[in-house]
């Protein structure tokens, strides 16, 4: 037996201001009774999904960050024509085995572009309602589940009651921008591709723009499942291709950590001479949910993972004004060059520490702060004048990332006479440029603080000194590293032009960027925070000068030795030197390298903000931490 299925809707909306719109809809399809002698199969409720389409048989529906496709039962197809007239409305399904057997749309529905999230509550108006339990939403115009804190990114929101409580809500009109992401190959070499392979669970819509400017472009369909394969060798028939589908976007010849990645929003190819070239472009805020998961693990403290993200969101932001890749229009890529992207699969975490800073950046004066992050510190942050060929920045400068042991007597007397500012800008007068002092912090932890008429040597507490790249060392036979370096040094010659210098023994510039059999190697210049500057190699054939922490890292990489962690576990292949905050003794036919920290060193270190969080720090106090006398403002969204 079965109930008729009735429905009626009255319509009326004013954006901009509030609308009250009363919805009555009785859509129950009752599942077979027990007495027919049906055996009821496996069952499930999706609370609060949003419906997409109906098309007779099947429906189609979002519900908790994924698209459903489900068989109708023969009550519910007998009024399929009524289902389609209530897309993108809220329900409740009921379904069995796979197959929807009954369908409760929601009554009533509030239309505004003014309220307030709080907690469990939005305000609307002069009314205050509490959230369902189970409350969900939607963005209309990208077919896809969004938070409850990114609703206040929204000026066209429609909430949907049930029983005086918020079901869920129908989102629109979204204020966030959109960001360009190039996709490098699987082994993060290259940004050109010599095969492209996409699909889709759902149908993709493929818009083809042909190399002869005189063919119009043209657009088809292609069923979900089916394979789209692109070869450069195509150029000389297409030159872009747009790849869109309601669901996401798979690349199939594409490898992110061991597996086949999925992007949301749309995918562009763009055959060049080279290669193609393959854009992912799609709301910024989606894109800092791939991003976050990739370059910080979702099991942090949720205040560490929410700096991340206003970190990356910046960063992010900052990128849209100036392309790094202008002939393919791509704002960033997806490797370490700017941020790693969709590397590991988004986590629930990570979507809500995106949520919960929507559209929050960190700013100096009318300037968005560049916020760089890395791995590890050794104890010390650097400043960035010491790492890159930037001017100096009042928030990025050398700082301490550790506590006091056990002060002296003297340092606790000088500490209780400071007030709070007084006490942070302490931590930033480190001072380990001397060789001597940068060899005592990384061996026994003994920071120098250089005060106006005073120089103070204590031991200090490190957030990060459990953790296993907190300090490490090495050890290379002087023949077997002359290969690796002159090698080095000859194949990053252009690209370190301006930081490399390779001269004979009489000081003349060499045409053979090459130094012979490495006799020793030192660090003739050190920042503040002890991180190397310059190092002077010499061998029996010439001299090479590095400046700046990536040649330096980058020409002794160590890449065919073993670095040991300080858990005593040896890791080869490092690709980089660990970071420049290193010291080298040669004797003996050997090179020994002790060092500390992992990553360029300026900024936030994403260890250390984990521990000081674990201390109880919260979001704000950690960039407060790491970027001192910046401001968190919200660019778009609530707050803004």
């Amino acid at each position: 037996m079965k109930r008729s299925a009735k429905i009626s809707l009255a319509f009326g909306m004013g954006l901009g201001s509030l609308a009250l719109i009363y919805i009555f809809v009785a859509l129950w399809m009752q599942p077979k009774s027990a007495g027919t002698g049906a055996r009821r199969g496996q069952e499930q409720t999706f609370r609060n999904c949003c419906l997409l389409e109906a098309d007779g048989t099947q429906l189609r529906f979002l519900y908790d960050y994924q698209e459903y496709q489900m068989e109708l039962s023969k009550e519910c197809q007998e009024v399929s024509e009524e289902l389609k007239t209530l897309s993108w409305q809220l329900a409740d399904l009921q379904t069995e085995d796979d197959v929807v057997v009954q369908i409760r749309v929601k009554q009533e529905a509030l239309v505004t572009d003014q309220f307030t999230l709080s907690n469990d509550q939005i305000r609307i108006g002069d009314e205050t309602y509490a959230l369902d339990e189970e409350f969900r939403a939607y963005d209309r115009e990208l077919g896809q589940t969004i938070s409850l804190a990114q609703l206040s990114v929204y000026k066209d929101v429609r909430f949907l009651l049930q029983d005086g409580r918020l079901a869920g809500a129908i989102a629109a009109d979204s204020q966030v921008p959109d960001i360009r992401v190039a996709l490098m190959d699987s082994s993060f070499l290259s940004h050109e591709h010599s095969e492209v392979v996409l699909s889709s669970d759902t149908a993709m819509t493929v818009t083809y723009r042909y190399a002869d400017s005189g063919r119009a472009e043209e657009s088809k369909t292609v069923s979900a499942g089916e394979k789209l394969t692109f070869a450069a060798s195509e150029r000389e028939t297409y030159s872009q291709v747009l790849v869109k589908a309601s669901g996401s976007l798979r690349v199939e010849s594409l490898l992110r950590g061991g597996q086949t990645p999925e992007y949301e929003g749309t995918l562009e190819l763009f055959f060049l001479p080279e290669g193609i070239w393959l854009v992912n472009e799609l709301p910024l805020e989606e894109y800092l949910c791939g991003v976050l998961p990739s370059e910080i693990p979702s099991t942090y403290e949720k205040e560490a993972m929410k700096a991340q993200a206003i970190c990356a969101r910046s960063y992010a932001y900052a990128a849209l004004n100036s392309p790094k890749y202008p002939e393919v229009s791509a704002h960033v890529d997806d490797s370490t060059n700017s941020q790693v992207y969709n590397n590991t699969k988004t986590t629930e975490a990570a979507r809500e520490a995106v949520a919960e800073t929507t559209g929050q950046m960190l700013w100096s004066g009318e300037r968005l702060v560049s916020t760089y992050y890395y791995s590890t510190s050794c104890g010390v942050g650097a400043a960035v004048s010491e790492v890159w060929s930037e001017a100096e920045a009042a928030y990025l400068v050398t700082s301490l990332h550790a506590g006091w042991e056990e002060p002296s007597e003297m340092v606790s007397k000088l500490l209780s006479a400071m007030n709070e500012q007084e006490r942070a800008e302490l931590m930033t007068r480190v001072d380990l440029s001397q060789e001597a002092a940068f060899r005592a912090f990384l061996d026994e932890e003994l920071i120098t603080i250089s005060l106006d008429n005073l120089t103070i040597q204590e031991e200090l507490k490190p957030y990060e000194e459990e953790f296993l790249w907190y300090r490490w060392h090495a050890e290379a036979e002087l023949t077997k590293l002359s290969e690796s370096v002159n090698a080095n040094l000859a194949l990053y010659a252009k690209t370190f032009e301006k930081v490399q210098k390779v001269t004979d023994l009489e000081g003349k510039e060499k045409e053979d960027p090459s130094v012979g059999t490495i006799r020793s190697i030192e660090v003739t210049k050190r920042g503040k925070s002890g991180i190397a500057m310059e190092v002077v190699i010499t061998g029996s054939e010439g001299i090479a000068t590095l400046t700046k922490q990536t040649a330096i890292r980058t020409i002794l990489s160590l890449q065919n030795e073993e670095i040991i962690r300080q858990d005593n576990e040896a890791v080869s292949g490092v690709r980089l030197l660990p970071s420049a905050f290193f010291y080298v003794d040669c004797g003996d036919g050997t090179a020994k390298f002790t060092g500390g920290g992992y990553g360029h060193g300026v900024g936030m270190s994403q260890n250390g903000a984990n521990e000081m969080a674990k201390e109880g720090l919260s979001c704000e106090e950690l960039l407060e931490h790491f970027f001192p006398g910046t401001e968190l403002r919200s660019q778009y969204g609530s707050g803004s």
